[in-house]
């Protein structure tokens, strides 16, 4: 190379733009190789790549003079191995990626198995009349205002994150559906004769907050 184009051009353009270059190239290369390749491949990888960094460091320095000729060789078949990687990367494309999904997107699915399970379980009792409700945390909701007398089935959906239970009070707190976990959906039966009912959650503390509601039993 002439003396003076080496100062001219080679030294203070040439060489950094180069320099740039192989950097631009080396990142794009690994970007295309991790996209492609699963978690555990893209580990290795990196290892591997870490792995031919601390040779040529460990034979940089086990030797007073290392000559720019075998450095530049060996750093240019790293780089060729990467960018040649990367292409092969490029042409298989990226790995197809599943997002997660939403929380919100899974509630209409539970509710509808919710919905499905409540319909089994309604046709499981054999009551005359069957109470279908839904518990939440310190609440009752799609309560009836009144049944007809008779054999009494109730299914409660427990959407809350607490276990809940019904009990009728002018029945010596008698239990109709068992403590039942968040996400179940708890059954049970009762003969109800014509009257005004209170039934209840007997968690301790829940009725306090709530949990309660008055059922009217007709002729």
């Amino acid at each position: 190379m002439n003396e003076n184009f080496r100062k001219r051009y080679f030294t203070p353009l040439l060489l950094p733009l180069g320099v740039l270059g192989a950097i631009a190239l080396f990142g794009y290369s690994m970007s295309r190789i991790f996209l492609a390749i699963p978690a555990i491949g893209a580990t290795l990888v990196a290892l591997l790549l870490a792995g031919y960094v601390l040779f040529v460091a460990s034979l940089v320095g086990s030797r007073k003079h290392v000559p720019v000729r075998t450095l530049s060789v060996s750093i240019a078949v790293g780089l060729a191995a990467v960018v040649g990687a990367g292409i092969i990367a490029n042409a298989v494309g990226p790995r197809e990626i599943t997002p997660p999904t939403a929380h919100g997107e899974e509630e209409p699915a539970d509710e509808e198995n919710g919905e499905e399970n409540g319909e089994e379980d309604a046709e499981d009792l054999d009551a005359d009349e069957t109470v279908e409700l839904v518990a939440g945390d310190m609440y009752y909701e799609d309560v009836p205002d009144q049944v007809s007398a008779g054999e009494i089935g109730f299914v409660m959906e427990n959407e809350g994150q607490t276990e809940h239970d019904i009990h009728v009070e002018e029945l010596g707190d008698e239990e109709i559906v068992p403590l039942t976990s968040g996400g179940e959906t708890g059954t049970g039966t009762v003969e109800l004769e014509p009257g005004t009912y209170t039934l209840y959650c007997s968690v301790p503390g829940h009725r306090e907050a709530g949990m309660e509601f008055t059922l009217e039993v007709t002729d």
